[in-house]
């Protein structure tokens, strides 16, 4: 797309991938680690220093996560562990510009709920989507995760207890061509 996906402006939203941490800030998490490969501020970073909204996120380094998306969960676990401990936590992707906080809030509220579940996922028809709510129960497997599966695989067919929480298709968006994000800014940004 000639630049870094999440660094794509979204006219007056700002980059791609603020907008799904503006949202997660607000949401009811604890803390909010923030994977990217140098651990370093990106330009598409939505806070300034010592900005109020920004003191739950920490920056966390995952110099391989070309490799796949287990080794930035890898990354984000270890984080949560250094700081923890959680009874859970939620994955997030900074590539969905529809996610709310609200959406973060009923996985959270879903498991305090019902403690015993190992997981609660947004769904589209049925199939599992991020975010997703991963019970501390899971982490090991969660570690064990190899290459660019990430987590879609625990959920698929998965003998986890958990809960599917469906959405509207459009909330699960994700721009991956030049056209995408055309469609996105005329639609959702400029109202067209």
């Amino acid at each position: 797309m000639g630049v870094p996906k999440l660094s794509i402006p979204l006219g007056d939203k700002g980059p791609l991938g603020g907008m799904a941490l503006r949202e997660a800030a607000q949401s009811g998490l604890d803390d909010i680690f923030v994977v990217t490969r140098s651990g370093e501020r990106p330009d598409w970073y939505p806070f300034a220093e010592g900005e109020a909204a920004g003191e739950r996120c920490f920056l966390i380094p995952a110099p391989e996560a070309e490799l796949g998306m287990a080794l930035s969960i890898r990354a984000g676990l270890s984080a949560a562990a250094d700081n923890g401990p959680y009874d859970a936590v939620v994955v997030l992707l900074a590539d969905q510009p529809l996610l709310r906080a609200d959406m973060i809030d009923r996985l959270l509220a879903a498991y305090r709920a019902d403690p015993s579940l190992e997981f609660a996922a947004w769904a589209d028809r049925g199939e599992a989507r991020p975010p997703v709510l991963f019970a501390a129960s899971v982490f090991d497997t969660l570690r064990r995760l190899a290459g660019d599966e990430g987590a879609r695989k625990l959920l698929t067919g998965s003998r986890l207890r958990g809960k599917l929480l469906e959405g509207e298709a459009a909330w699960f968006t994700d721009l991956d061509t030049p056209l995408e994000v055309e469609l996105f800014i005329e639609r959702y940004v400029l109202g067209g």
